[in-house]
């Protein structure tokens, strides 16, 4: 895998998330020539700065490094609250209390309203 594609990968996801390099810069904490050099092919990444692009891109290393043809997002420890909420999963709180269906739908009210008021806040913005 040339230095090129690789960085023609760093810079499709780049774009992808309508950064410009001083942004993609700014987060992997270097320069934006150094961006700029890493894309162009002149300069290899480092490993501590792949490992950082995999984070700032939720992305695996197999993809950056042209080892998988399909970019696939890293495994997370994330799980979407909406559908726990909405789950028949029974749930704990702090291993100590089950939160009852009322509860759960008393949350997932005051979760949503606070996630909608945001939204609003954002567009005043």
């Amino acid at each position: 895998m040339t230095d090129n594609i690789i960085g023609k990968k760093i810079m499709d996801l780049r774009k992808q998330h309508n950064w410009s390099q001083e942004t993609l810069a700014e987060k992997l904490d270097t320069s934006k020539s150094t961006i700029s050099k890493i894309e162009n092919g002149s300069r290899k990444l480092t490993t501590d700065e792949l490992i950082r692009l995999t984070e700032i891109f939720n992305m695996s290393a197999d993809y950056l490094l042209g080892l998988k043809n399909v970019p696939s997002e890293l495994q997370t420890n994330h799980c979407d609250l909406a559908n726990l909420l909405n789950s028949d999963i029974q749930l704990k709180y702090a291993d100590k209390f089950i939160v009852s269906e009322d509860e759960k739908d008393f949350f997932n009210t005051v979760i949503s309203g606070h996630y909608q008021l945001k939204k609003q806040v954002q567009k005043h913005e």
